[in-house]
């Protein structure tokens, strides 16, 4: 019996995401990623914002919920003799963003793709990590944040 790799719904699901953003009018995704983001105080937008990157999405003094999933992608090293193990593995971070959402039946965007410097990111820290080697997020400038209407970031 074949075993799949867990991210194969991953990816079934972020191209099916991808897909259906791109189907919409690109120019409701430009405004509404301009309401969003930038500072638009000469602007004909009601509703703009002037999102900080550096502020946690906290509402009402509740901590943010940050859903983490790692996949291991790959077995680098394991040195026995040093107890290092060295691994690749994939991290998908989820959490909701009350300042990011819209209403879906005013311009039909389902899905917001972004940088991922674009919107705030909890921070990661490897407890029990090799000082030397560390903790790297090599590719994070290779995926994209998707943004969907209820706030929800992953």
């Amino acid at each position: 019996m074949r075993h799949l790799c867990p991210l194969y719904p991953f990816i079934w699901q972020l191209i099916m995401s991808l897909t259906k953003a791109i189907n919409h009018d690109i120019s409701a995704a430009e405004q509404l990623y301009d309401r969003l983001f930038l500072n638009c105080a000469n602007s004909h937008y009601q509703l703009c914002n002037t999102y900080n990157t550096e502020l946690a999405p906290i509402k009402n003094g509740t901590p943010v919920k940050v859903e983490l999933q790692t996949y291991f992608i790959e077995l680098i090293d394991f040195d026995s003799q040093k107890q290092i193990l060295n691994v690749a593995i994939w991290l998908q971070m989820k959490w909701h963003d009350s300042r990011l959402t819209w209403n879906l039946t005013e311009n039909g965007v389902t899905g917001l793709t972004v940088e991922p410097k674009s919107v705030w990111k909890p921070d990661l820290t490897l407890y029990d990590g090799v000082e030397d080697h560390g903790f790297r997020l090599d590719n994070e400038d290779q995926v994209k944040a998707l943004i969907e209407p209820d706030g929800l970031v992953r």
